[in-house]
C-alpha cells in the first residue's frame, strides 16, 4: 500500500513538472510575441514619421513628357510620407500616361524619388479629319495632334476607339507587324522617309504612297519583303519623271498614268 502510495506521489510531481515546463514555454512565447510585437510598432511609427518624408521628385529620360505631367500622374507630393505609396502603385499611376512603356522608381535615403521614364515613341499617323492620331510601332495611340510627324499616315485601319491609351485592334496590329518590316527594310535601302502614307485595308495588298516620285505601288503582302524593296528601288530608277503604279503583287512592273 506504502508502495503504491510512493508511486503516485512520483507521477504527479512528473505531472506538475511537465505542465511547469509547458507554462513556462508559454509565458516565454507570450513574452517574445509581445516584444516583437512592440519592435514592429515602433518600427510602422518610425517609419510613418517625417523623418521619411519626400525631400524631393526628380524625374528623368523624358523627351515628350513635362516633369509637371509625370509627377501629377504619380500622385506622390514632397513631404509626403515616401512608405504611403507602393512603387507598384506609383508605377500603375504614371503608366496611365500613353507616352509611357515603362518606369522605374529609386527611393533614395535622402528623402529623394527619382521616376526613371521610358517613352513610347510616335512612328505612324492615322489622320482624322484635320488631325492625326500618333501610334508607336506596338499599335498604342499616343495623341491627338493638328501637327503632323514625320512618318507614314496609314489609312484603311479597322479600329474604331482611336483615343490615346487604347490600342489598335488586333487585325490591325497584324498589318502594322507587316508594315514595320517593310518600312525597316526600305529605311535600311534609305528609301523609307520616301513613302508617305500606307494602306492597310487589304493585308494581301498593302499600297505605298511616294509623292515625291509621282508613284503608288501596289506592294502585296508582307512575303519577300527585302526582295520588293530591292526591286523598287531598280523600278524608281528607271522611271523617274514619270507618273503611275508599280505593281508588286503577282509580278513586277509599272504603269504609266495617262
Amino acid at each position: 500500500m506504502a508502495q503504491k502510495t510512493k508511486a503516485k506521489k512520483k507521477t504527479k510531481k512528473k505531472v506538475n513538472k511537465k505542465l511547469s515546463k509547458k507554462a513556462r514555454k508559454i509565458r516565454y512565447t507570450m513574452l517574445w510575441l509581445t516584444i516583437l510585437a512592440i519592435i514592429i510598432g515602433v518600427i510602422v511609427l518610425v517609419l510613418m514619421s517625417d523623418l521619411f518624408n519626400i525631400s524631393k521628385i526628380t524625374v528623368i529620360n523624358t523627351k515628350i513628357l513635362t516633369e509637371e505631367q509625370v509627377v501629377q500622374a504619380s500622385t506622390l507630393q514632397t513631404n509626403q510620407n515616401r512608405f504611403k505609396k507602393s512603387k507598384s502603385k506609383i508605377i500603375s499611376n504614371i503608366k496611365t500616361l500613353p507616352y509611357v512603356e515603362n518606369v522605374k522608381i529609386t527611393k533614395k535615403l535622402n528623402g529623394e524619388i527619382v521616376i526613371d521614364i521610358e517613352e513610347r515613341e510616335a512612328t505612324y499617323m492615322i489622320k482624322q479629319e484635320e488631325k492625326y492620331a500618333y501610334i508607336d510601332n506596338q499599335g498604342y495611340i499616343l495623341e491627338i495632334s493638328t501637327i503632323p510627324i514625320n512618318g507614314p499616315i496609314i489609312t484603311g485601319v479597322v479600329s474604331q476607339n482611336i483615343t490615346p491609351g487604347n490600342r489598335l485592334e488586333v487585325k490591325d496590329l497584324k498589318k502594322l507587324d507587316t508594315l514595320i518590316e517593310i518600312r525597316e527594310s526600305a529605311r535600311a535601302q534609305n528609301i523609307a522617309e520616301l513613302i508617305t502614307e500606307v494602306d492597310i485595308s487589304d493585308d494581301r495588298n498593302f499600297i505605298l504612297s511616294i509623292p515625291s516620285h509621282k508613284k503608288t505601288v501596289e506592294f502585296g503582302n508582307g512575303s519577300d519583303i527585302n526582295i520588293k524593296i530591292l526591286k523598287l528601288i531598280e523600278v524608281l530608277k528607271k522611271t523617274e519623271g514619270q507618273e503611275g503604279t508599280i505593281f508588286m503583287k503577282n509580278r513586277v512592273y509599272f504603269s504609266e498614268k495617262v
